[in-house]
């Protein structure tokens, strides 16, 4: 049985790469967008050209309805969740120091997408995921990504609201970063260095 995985904000650049990728490998993939029906589409027909299956769904990942309806419809489509990469992201641009140049609701709407939006939608697969380990103990479920690359690529060109929203990312990541027992978590230990005492070489 394949694998099956969702990828927020798959229409359109980092998302519908991933989503390529792991059809390539092998994984049916649940697309989402929330506006660009045409560059969805497109990403629809690669991921079946490599011979797998797909659906799109349209959802808005600041609301967590939206989040719900997505989980919801990838489970009618195959019944399991065995990954999700929490990619959607969303951004204003401004000129550095241009504080008047992003109001209130700009601030709240980037950080409802960006920081809110890859917690509510690991809530809503997690309890299936978390099934599937306890039902038959599969290793494929590890942790949940919540990591997630939104408009505006780079450090030098990332506008200065998604640099904020990527540290409140990060927090909440720790609260879902859970693995089954015996499955390490990919961190290498740290190689202390030997202190050295004056007069010692």
């Amino acid at each position: 049985m394949a694998k099956v995985a969702i990828v927020t904000g798959s229409a359109t650049g980092l998302g519908a790469a991933c989503a390529v990728d792991l059809a390539g490998r092998g994984w049916n993939v649940a697309i989402n967008y929330t506006k660009s029906k045409k560059e969805a589409d497109e990403t629809y027909e690669k991921v079946k050209a490599k011979g797998v299956e797909a659906i799109l769904v349209q959802a808005d990942m600041g609301q967590d309805a939206d989040c719900r309806k997505l989980a919801a419809e990838t489970m009618k489509a195959w019944g399991r969740i065995d990954g999700l990469i929490n990619n959607a992201g969303t951004t204003k641009f401004q000129s550095q120091g241009d504080l008047d140049g992003v109001s209130a609701e700009d601030f709240d709407r980037i950080l409802r997408v960006n920081v809110t939006g890859p917690y509510m939608m690991s809530r809503a697969v997690y309890p299936t995921m978390k099934k599937q380990w306890d039902d038959k103990q599969e290793r494929g479920f590890r942790r949940l990504l919540l990591e997630q690359k939104p408009a505006g690529s780079g450090r030098a060109h990332k506008p200065q609201l998604t640099r904020a929203s990527d540290g409140g990312c990060r927090e909440p990541a720790k609260g879902f970063s859970w693995a089954p027992p015996g499955v390490g978590r990919g961190r290498r230990p740290r190689r202390r260095r030997p202190r050295l005492r004056p007069g010692r070489p």
